[in-house]
């Protein structure tokens, strides 16, 4: 039941995560172009501030409502499922009401570890970690009730949108960066209304008046992960705080284009994380794991295709890109090579992060982020003082495929699930023949946008077609019957 409408789940997912991205991807070329390096850099480190606050107040319970929403709902418990839901909405808003206020009291630290003029940003984003949080964990947790249209409106539409809206004002309208941040912040409450909104629509609070709490229980699943997504988030962000420390605001910008633009080909493996991890515990759970590790080799084969395909357009249109935010930030394009080619790696291994928490393998995914994250401060911390923004794209981006080869291991070693490489030539040649198409635009025009829509308009509908007559074998088609 669960699995039977997966593909319009994940093509809800997929065309939201793509809006989103774009959103997003939006309003660092706002605050880039308008404001320049240094603001960017500004907002880039509070944003960073925010995100930690609001994992540390979450306490892992996103991850517990994706595991619990779908059983409860499933068993038709209201009172498990309304229960479930306020545990996991209230605490993480209290506790995110508690780390503002501390990390605002505790201030003074970050401004002498790293420099003056970062505080006022940090501030600004304080208020915005309980409503994060809340924001987080109500959109993971209607995607349990197996309709991702509303963690799309929520995140993809809601927030992404409210935001480049009050980005664009606080930008271009009044110019400064405090202004940028504070309409940033209120998209998050937009975006948190939102989520409780939807929730209750969706029948997660009927039980209200009676609910049952299995603190106990949630919490034991929740809290150990908590440290893992933790470690996950300082490896994904060690580079931004290294440079905070060693580097410029400036020098942080620059970094950020880069990053965010290569974070981009990451969106399809973020599409198939918000619906796969429902339907891999319901896989799990009935013992169906034959059919769970087909779907997973089907997905991971097409979102290895497609994201590759991401990599070589960012590395032909590199420069074009990056000079939609400025001048100033073209010479990044190694950085931006770099980080690409890591992401693509990450990618080629599927949602096997999530496989290993939703088969009771939470314990040695939280081992693999921990080990993963201490490499990532070291190499951060020694690279960066010896080559500044290129040594950050190093350091995370070996780090990043360390932990895919950590996972991709297990992942055979525990469950015996794995990609099916042998017929991966079939996207390597799809995406051989739409190359030459790619080229046309830089060798012929001259404005960068110009140069990029046309290189992409060219080179999509050649793979598209390459790949439908090439690249479809029987697994494929039995997957999509079963799915239908």
């Amino acid at each position: 039941m669960l699995t039977r409408n997966l593909r319009s789940l994940i093509s809800i997912s997929f065309i939201g995560r793509l809006l989103g991205s774009g959103l997003q991807y939006g309003i660092y070329i706002v605050i880039g172009r308008y404001l320049g390096a240094e603001s960017l850099g500004l907002f880039t480190f509070g944003f960073v501030i925010l995100n930690i606050g609001a994992t540390v107040s979450k306490i892992g319970l996103d991850k517990a409502v994706r595991k619990f929403v779908p059983i409860y709902r499933e068993s038709s418990d209201d009172a498990l499922l309304t229960g479930t839901l306020l545990i996991s909405l209230v605490v993480p808003f209290c506790l995110g009401i508690s780390v503002s206020l501390f990390l605002y009291l505790g201030s003074d630290f970050v401004e002498t570890y790293f420099s003056q003029s970062l505080d006022a940003t940090t501030m600004l984003f304080l208020a915005g970690i309980p409503f994060m949080a809340l924001m987080t964990v109500g959109q993971v947790a209607t995607t349990g009730f197996i309709q991702t249209k509303y963690s799309v409106l929520i995140k993809d539409i809601g927030q992404s949108l409210s935001a480049i809206v009050f980005v664009v004002i606080g930008t271009v309208v009044i110019g400064t960066v405090e202004a940028t941040i504070v309409g940033y912040v209120f998209s998050l409450v937009v975006a948190a209304g939102l989520a409780l909104y939807f929730l209750h629509n969706l029948g997660g609070f009927d039980g209200i008046s009676d609910p049952v709490f299995e603190v106990r229980q949630i919490l034991k699943y929740s809290t150990p992960l908590t440290i893992a997504a933790l470690a996950q988030y300082l490896m994904q962000w060690t580079d931004v705080l290294m440079l905070g420390a060693f580097g410029t605001p400036a020098g942080i910008g620059r970094y950020q284009v880069a990053y965010q633009t290569a974070v981009i080909l990451g969106f399809l493996i973020g599409a198939a994380n918000s619906i796969f991890p429902s339907v891999a515990s319901d896989l799990y759970d009935k013992g169906q794991m034959d059919r769970l590790r087909e779907m997973y080799a089907a997905l991971t084969k097409w979102l290895t295709y497609l994201t590759a395909l991401g990599l070589v357009f960012l590395v032909v249109n590199a420069s074009n890109i990056l000079t939609l935010f400025g001048n100033e930030f073209t010479d990044v394009w190694v950085v931006l090579t770099l980080l690409a080619g890591a992401f693509t790696f990450a990618t080629a291994v599927g949602p096997a992060g999530f496989l290993l928490m939703m088969t009771d393998h939470e314990q040695v995914e939280m081992t693999n982020t921990l080990v993963v994250a201490a490499t990532n401060v070291v190499l951060n911390y020694v690279l960066i003082q010896e080559l500044g923004v290129l040594g950050a794209a190093l350091a995370t981006g070996g780090s990043l495929v360390l932990l895919s080869v950590l996972r991709l291991a297990e992942t055979w070693w525990f469950l015996d699930v794995r990609p099916y490489v042998r017929d991966y030539w079939k996207g390597a040649i799809a995406i051989t023949t739409a190359f030459p198409l790619m080229l046309v635009g830089e060798l012929f025009l001259s404005h960068s946008i110009v140069v990029v829509f046309v290189s992409g308009l060219l080179s999509l509908p050649v793979f598209c077609v390459v790949i439908y007559y090439i690249g479809f074998d029987s697994t494929d088609r039995r997957l999509i019957e079963n799915l239908s």
